[in-house]
């Protein structure tokens, strides 16, 4: 059996993946892919929280944030807030599995997400601080594992991550 083919069938017992379109496989796997370009090109190698927050400065201090990143911004506010309360997709997208070792190093993410939400006027910093945040998280649910439950569901987050991700590496190196 051809290795990709071989690999297709492992990857349709992926609950929900058998149900999304070739286009979706596709957004799934640059998004893998665009998330180690950013990291190399804008992160100095290094994701973290402390390399986003430094990017987010230097970024937003360029000029325009653009209209994707803000899109990104206002998609995710809606997606994982309610007014002033989280949604069940955010302590999903911030807490991952409890046994995760991980989750101890993303607290900080968590709350630095959550203070860019609460802001009612968020200053370009914080919007691609929070952007990035996000996509960050997204990313680490998707490649470690706790995602495949719903990876039917993640269209809207990878299409907004990859233009914000596509943005960020274009503007680095305009």
């Amino acid at each position: 059996m051809c290795l990709i083919a071989r690999t297709e069938r492992n990857l349709s017992t992926i609950p929900g993946y058998t149900r999304i379109s070739d286009y979706e496989r596709t957004l799934l796997k640059a998004f893998a892919l665009a998330w180690p370009l950013f990291e190399e090109r804008c992160l100095g190698r290094e994701g973290s929280l402390e390399t986003i927050r430094d990017f987010a400065r230097t970024f937003a201090a360029s000029g325009d944030v653009g209209h994707e990143i803000r899109a990104a911004f206002d998609y995710f506010k809606n997606r994982y807030t309610v007014g002033p309360a989280h949604t069940r997709r955010f302590h999903s997208l911030c807490y991952g599995r409890e046994d995760d070792p991980e989750n101890q190093r993303s607290r900080g993410v968590k709350e630095a997400i959550e203070a860019g939400f609460a802001n009612d006027d968020p200053t370009p910093t914080t919007i691609v601080q929070t952007v990035a945040l996000v996509v960050f998280r997204l990313r680490n649910n998707l490649l470690h594992g706790s995602k495949f439950d719903n990876v039917a569901g993640q269209r809207n987050n990878i299409e907004h991550s990859l233009r914000v991700l596509n943005r960020f590496v274009e503007m680095q190196h305009a």
